[in-house]
């Protein structure tokens, strides 16, 4: 990343079984650096703006296939959208 670049990072939380493993993601801010609005991106995703919403706010965690047409979308790999915060846990 770029110097002066902020990144904002969503907090999610996936439970395998009794174990929360923490998920950040840069969707809100590659979609900003794009000009995008969150119409805009659910329409490219096939998914409604509710959708794109709730994974900004981290409340929804993307399927693997939706996570995979996201980072398509953006250009880059799911690892650098989705980032598990290993320190976190």
């Amino acid at each position: 990343m770029g110097d002066g670049v902020i990144i904002e990072n969503v907090k999610h939380v996936l439970h395998f079984g009794k174990e929360a493993v923490k998920l950040k993601n840069r969707i809100r801010e590659l979609r900003r650096a794009m000009g995008l609005t969150q119409d805009e991106l659910a329409g490219a995703l096939s998914v409604t703006r509710q959708t794109v919403i709730a994974i900004e706010k981290g409340t929804y965690c993307a399927s693997l296939p939706l996570a995979h047409r996201i980072a398509v979308f953006f250009g880059e790999s799911i690892e650098s959208i989705f980032i598990f915060d290993e320190e976190d846990q």
